[in-house]
């Protein structure tokens, strides 16, 4: 599947979590398609990939509802497809057995009816992408590399460090969790990390995207932000274009966004609103619903291309101080469990008196902490000339 400007997305209100109503929207989203079938044949295995960040409960809105999986494993079940439900949590939760039975467990996914096959296999590949841009290789869960079809099913969210989560991030999830922090690490430049995500996304080549938006996330998402209602499904073969068209419908401009304005660089996507090849009940216009920026937004952070000599390592630092959100443990909060230390990709976390506490000089600003905390007692502070450009910005 080559991704085009030309690929057909479609949007439709939905507002609220009754499996059933949500099985008829998605069924009617797709018709422009030819429905499920033109994506999935008989005895087809099939992939669904939500957005299982943590152990969260469906309606804090940190993960994808289980009413849209199981609609969408519904529809797979009817084309004569067999499903089954896929993802790696966030880095520093382990992927083994018993921590994803948890994390389905608390995101309502043992209650699914009718039931969908949950995976339970750890094993993952180390496979080439010889076409990549800036990665050639990538540790893949081997149930999705074994699967027949992949279908995404995003949540609509806020990002700290890529701005919006949906589509595209959305695969990161296929990385094991573990392994996600070298990631991070070595892509600390927003451009570079988006740049992997793209390669990750034309690697996979998903059939399908379905996203979730009937509530997302606003403001210092993916985890600890404000659910907000959006109120639509959004469908695509596209996930790069599901990208652009959620972000301008919550009031981004998409091309601000590193991981789409590189989409568009690369052809992936169209560049504008009225280019794009779209099917819905209502304007677009009248679907949009403005959501709050996380606080990092349009705040580009030095990486490694700035760090190549001294007098530019300095700058970085004193950039880094006056501009970049900060991430602060809140000690009352903070109750030692190491999740921040695991998944920090610097080695920046350290624990004094059983509480975290971050060394500066170390961080890169990836938020993975913050995004990961089950705790929340990791909050994000705006320097005062942040605020102050962003409201300039905007």
């Amino acid at each position: 599947m080559n991704y085009t400007k030309r690929d057909l997305i479609t949007i439709f209100e939905c507002v609220n979590y009754d499996q059933t109503e949500v099985k008829r929207v998605i069924s009617d989203s797709l018709e422009p398609f030819g429905g499920m079938s033109g994506f999935v044949k008989a005895g087809q295995r099939v992939a669904l990939k939500p957005n299982l960040l943590r152990p969260s409960h469906p309606d804090n809105s940190v993960t994808t509802h289980p009413a849209v999986v199981g609609a969408v494993a519904e529809l797979v079940e009817q084309a004569g497809g067999r499903a089954f439900i896929i993802d790696s949590p966030g880095a520093g939760i382990p992927f083994i057995p018993s921590a994803l039975k948890r994390l389905y467990k608390e995101c309502g996914y043992m209650e699914i009816s009718p039931p969908v096959e949950l995976n339970f296999d750890c094993r993952f590949k180390n496979v080439s992408y010889k076409e990549g841009k800036i990665l050639k290789r990538f540790e893949i869960l081997n149930a999705i590399l074994e699967a027949d079809v992949i279908i995404n099913l995003p949540k609509v969210k806020t990002h700290s460090f890529t701005y919006i989560t949906c589509g595209v991030k959305n695969l990161f999830g296929v990385v094991p969790g573990l392994y996600k922090p070298a990631y991070h690490g070595r892509f600390d430049d927003q451009d570079d990390f988006a740049l992997m995500l793209i390669d990750l996304c034309t690697f996979l080549r998903p059939s399908l995207t379905i996203c979730d938006g009937i509530t997302g996330m606003e403001g210092d998402g993916p985890s600890w932000g404000r659910k907000k209602s959006l109120g639509l499904i959004a469908s695509s073969a596209n996930p790069f274009l599901v990208d652009f068209l959620i972000s301008y419908t919550i009031g981004f401009d998409p091309i601000k966004i590193p991981g789409i304005r590189l989409a568009i660089e690369y052809g992936l996507c169209p560049a504008r609103v009225h280019e794009i090849n779209l099917v819905t009940e209502k304007d677009i216009e009248d679907l949009k619903v403005s959501f709050e920026y996380p606080g990092s937004f349009l705040i580009k952070r030095p990486g490694d291309r700035l760090n190549r000599i001294i007098i530019l390592k300095i700058l970085c630092s004193i950039i880094k101080s006056i501009l970049c959100v900060k991430p602060i443990i809140d000690a009352q909060l903070c109750r030692g469990c190491g999740i921040c230390y695991k998944s920090c990709p610097k080695g920046a976390i350290e624990f004094l008196n059983d509480k975290a506490r971050i060394d500066y000089s170390k961080c890169i600003r990836c938020y993975c902490c913050h995004e990961l905390c089950p705790y929340n007692s990791v909050i994000l502070h705006s320097p005062p000339l942040n605020r102050m450009l962003k409201k300039i910005q905007r």
